[in-house]
């Protein structure tokens, strides 16, 4: 292997060498030819040679994906030989961000850091690569990350907690930490703590957190998935800190992650934080949230969301009520089921899939029930309870029905759940239950919904020679042609 990870063999390297690999197809022995010869070129010389270059790393990259990942590690090497080179940086931006490899997205990070450092404020190039790398950070991760770091009652909870059980001799291991904000609160209790985070960029964050922070003498930051930890490399946790909770709870994997937490990398009386959650639910009406999960069009389509599959992938949408108007809930908040983290043998249960019920909610308002709304409470320690539903950053779970219903005060609604894969099912017991209701992805759901906005964009298109508005002809076509649409994807 040579200092680029390419292999070498024994051979005269020469431009002609290349050329020679890059026309007979060979691409990975090309791109090792040039890497080897170019440095001894002249900049002239090498600027000469660049165009060819380029393009044998482009057909090199489209050979085979992992490509990709090895071009990352070149990257400084091509830099050196053609520094401050707008069209380098630009092709090999181009490549890189073909990758979904988080990796590799942290390199085509760093490349823009390093062309914005390279380009004149006052360049166009400039200007481009500062678009690219905003582009890159939205792409990197979720942007409800954004959110939840900013979710000042959610981050007060989890500081308490911390508080009240880490002691000064306990390894803390926060499971799932993201930008490390929770692991620096937890330095502030104890001198080791584990950041466990398996997206490469939230790593990179996590590790430049911690060093402004001053903490990193007390964090280190391994970056991968909790179960693909070697547990040779790591003592045993006394706490895990591990918010891994989704808007039900469940859709996250915290069932198989804590699981494996207790099987591998904790002390037998390891603490937990949070130690437990409880799913609740709610009667919701909402026309408005209702109509993103229905559609008339030739027949009654409803989303994933209806679905009294077990197969569906999306039983479940997440909303935040305060996007919405004119919302009321029908009936106080019931609870659904309870997890305990701390305990193997609950976590076990969850895990055979076998967990389900049913339960009685009665209406305390009359109204159309539209949905059900579905929000958890977590006992971060002892009587510390955290309520997402009471100003945090999660969204509630919204379970719409497959038809409204209109209910009375003092009615009482029947309701089927489970959990299963992951994932909170739950559906109303009734005869209210569409049989001729067919069901269709969320995307094609958000033709529909997004169909107001596109008439009022394109309401300001002018009908001149030079543009001609295709609206009124493409909107009746969209109308015409969902039904095939939807039709291919009727669930059973």
């Amino acid at each position: 292997m040579n200092g680029n990870g390419i292999p070498v063999t024994r051979r005269q390297f020469s431009l002609e060498s290349a050329r020679q690999a890059a026309y007979s197809g060979q691409f990975s022995n090309a791109v090792q030819s040039y890497l080897i010869v170019l440095p001894s070129l002249s900049p002239e010389q090498r600027q000469s040679c660049l165009a060819e270059f380029l393009e044998t790393i482009r057909l090199w990259v489209l050979q085979d994906e992992s490509h990709v990942l090895v071009l990352s590690q070149l990257v400084s090497n091509i830099l050196q030989l053609f520094p401050s080179n707008e069209d380098v940086y630009f092709a090999l931006l181009h490549f890189l961000s073909k990758s979904a490899d988080k990796s590799v997205l942290s390199s085509a990070l760093s490349l823009c850091d390093s062309a914005l450092c390279h380009f004149p404020p006052s360049s166009t190039s400039r200007c481009v690569f500062r678009i690219c790398r905003e582009n890159l950070r939205y792409s990197a991760f979720d942007q409800w990350h954004i959110r939840m770091i900013n979710d000042e009652v959610r981050n007060k909870y989890f500081e308490e907690a911390m508080k009240r059980m880490i002691r000064a001799d306990d390894v803390v291991m926060d499971i799932g930490a993201g930008t490390g904000l929770l692991s620096v609160i937890a330095a502030r209790y104890t001198s080791r703590v584990i950041s466990v985070e398996e997206n490469a960029v939230l790593c990179r964050i996590c590790e430049e957190v911690t060093r402004k922070n001053g903490v990193e003498g007390k964090i280190e930051v391994a970056c991968q998935n909790s179960k693909d930890i070697d547990v040779s490399k790591y003592p045993k946790a006394t706490v895990i800190v591990a918010e891994l909770l989704d808007c039900c709870v469940f859709g996250e994997d915290v069932v198989g992650t804590l699981l494996d937490a207790h099987n591998r990398l904790t002390e037998e009386k390891a603490q937990f934080i949070p130690q437990a959650a409880e799913v609740c639910v709610q009667l919701l009406e909402s026309a408005e949230i209702y109509s993103f999960h229905s559609l008339e069009c030739d027949g009654h389509f409803m989303s994933q969301c209806a679905s009294t599959s077990e197969d569906s992938t999306d039983p479940y949408s997440c909303v935040d009520l305060a996007d919405h108007r004119n919302y009321r809930f029908l009936s106080l908040s019931h609870s659904v089921t309870s997890i305990d983290f701390s305990s193997r043998d609950d976590l076990n249960r969850f895990k055979s899939n076998r967990v389900n019920g049913e339960l009685s909610i009665t209406a305390d308002k009359s109204g159309t029930l539209h949905a059900f709304s579905v929000h958890f409470r977590a006992r971060m320690c002892d009587e510390l309870v955290m309520d997402s539903s009471e100003g945090t950053v999660w969204d509630r779970g919204i379970f719409p029905l497959q038809r409204p219903m209109q209910i009375e005060e003092g009615q009482t609604v029947r309701v089927q759940w489970k959990v299963r894969d992951n994932k909170l099912r739950l559906q109303m017991i009734s005869s209210m239950t569409s049989p001729d209701s067919r069901f269709i992805s969320s995307d094609v759901l958000d033709l529909n919904t997004n169909r107001p906005l596109l008439d009022s964009l394109l309401s300001e298109i002018p009908e001149d020679s030079s543009f001609y508005n295709m609206s009124n002809f493409i909107l009746p076509l969209f109308r015409r042609y969902i039904i095939y649409f939807c039709s291919l994807e009727i669930a059973p």
